[in-house]
């Protein structure tokens, strides 16, 4: 009897997408280890959807096999299983759907079912925001000199005003055993602004199609030790904030690019780097590779609770990474830098904060950008102190990678030097 292998809702590909890597190995209809590389594409030709599967029906197709012992054909009954699956035309400003075979279709290397994120039904919450699930990824998808088409699979938020429950006991084939045709158990109605049309559309879709926030996944906060995860954030200050007190004029400008890059990294993480969204996604991966570094930690929380000669504070610390076949292991800041690094005026060298400068002075700076790069260059070296003396990483370094498409996704990287005025900031007098 076929297995069934997509889910309803599950994210899913025509076979020849051109994002989609498939190993070659003999008889690969599973599409093992298959890697989603985002890439730009450089024809709207090449443009295919990512699609999520609504239904699928199963029959039993009455060929005939020969029989090379008694040479005739005999009766071979198969179970064949199709999906329907269906994407978001901008364009059109409304849903498509197609009819596929198994063997037709890759999966997307997606995380887990718990941290998919879904919206979770609460009727007396009615009507809320969602979001389709294929638009989260699609978003980062670029197609060259075709601005347009790059959302040409993008949708926006929708509304979901009600559900229905769907049965399933009429298409149960008691007699042999098998589903003839499954659905979604919960459908949602939506509804949303059809572009296209000028209008607001309506339309039944299955629940699972959907998440709750826009969000690539949950990031979720790892702690090097138990006692970290009662730390109160709220009694302490971040390490930031001490850093940056002296001059209320300059903001530190690491924020939705910043965020973002964190986010597709930790999402590549979390799929067994097999989800490259961007070209700066890529760039990181070849890092790891030709460095031969492994993830050992991802989005970690430090604090200095314990530690008598630092003031309280919390940081984060975007990845812990471990050469592979050796002891030696990096605390790595990601950095997408500010409008003036987006520009490409970048440093070739790392320069620690001057201990001479007066107080207040120490961020007005002739080269803004050399003055940023130190600024992390403290924080950073202030982490690896206290990962040192709190977390036994005795003899963990710290690196700050600055990654933009203004640097053409070059990954620029400084090895942190020490920093005492920025250590003087958060030493207790």
């Amino acid at each position: 009897m076929n297995q069934i292998h997509y889910k309803i809702g599950q994210l899913v590909a025509i076979r020849n997408h051109p994002y989609f890597v498939i190993p070659r190995e003999k008889d690969n209809k599973q599409n093992l280890n298959a890697k989603y590389i985002g890439s730009t594409i450089t024809s709207s030709s090449d443009n295919y959807p990512l699609m999520l599967v609504k239904e699928y029906t199963q029959s039993f197709d009455t060929g005939k096999k020969f029989n090379e012992n008694t040479l005739t054909l005999n009766e071979n009954p198969k179970l064949k299983t199709k999906y329907l699956c269906s994407w978001y035309d901008s364009k059109l400003g409304r849903f498509q759907e197609a009819w596929f075979y198994q063997d037709s279709l890759v999966d997307f290397p997606t995380v887990s079912e718990e941290d998919k994120d879904p919206c979770s039904i609460d009727e007396t919450k009615f009507p809320f925001q969602a979001f389709l699930r294929t638009t989260i990824i699609e978003r980062y998808k670029t197609i060259k000199n075709q601005a347009r088409e790059n959302d040409r699979f993008v949708s926006s938020s929708f509304v979901i005003k009600e559900k229905r429950a769907e049965s399933q006991y009429e298409w149960l084939n008691s007699e042999h055993g098998f589903t003839e045709k499954l659905i979604s158990k919960t459908k949602v109605k939506v509804q949303w602004f059809n572009v296209a049309k000028g209008k607001y559309s309506e339309e039944w879709l299955p629940f699972e199609f959907f998440k709750a926030t826009p969000e690539l996944m949950r990031k979720k906060w790892t702690f090097l030790t138990d006692s970290d995860k009662s730390f109160n954030a709220e009694t302490s200050t971040k390490l930031m904030d001490y850093l940056n007190s002296s001059n209320h004029n300059y903001f530190i400008q690491n924020s939705l690019l910043g965020q973002n890059l964190e986010s597709l990294i930790f999402y590549y993480h979390q799929n067994s780097q097999r989800v490259i969204l961007d070209e700066r996604v890529h760039a990181f991966d070849e890092y790891l590779k030709k460095n031969k570094y492994e993830i050992e930690k991802f989005n970690i929380s430090v604090n200095s609770e314990g530690i008598n000669r630092f003031k309280s504070f919390y940081a984060p610390v975007d990845l812990i990474v471990k050469k592979k076949g050796s002891d030696e292991s990096f605390a790595i800041d990601l950095i997408s830098g500010n409008s003036l690094i987006n520009d490409g005026q970048i440093t070739s060298e790392l320069n620690s904060l001057s201990q001479k400068r007066q107080e207040g002075e120490e961020n007005e700076r002739s080269n803004e950008i050399c003055q940023e790069i130190s600024l992390y260059n403290g924080r950073a070296y202030i982490i690896q102190e206290l990962l040192k003396e709190k977390y036994n990483r005795k003899d963990i370094k710290s690196k700050l990678l600055i990654i933009n498409n203004k640097l053409n996704n070059i990954i620029k990287e400084f090895d942190v030097i020490e920093c005492p005025v920025s250590l003087k900031k958060v030493t207790k007098q």
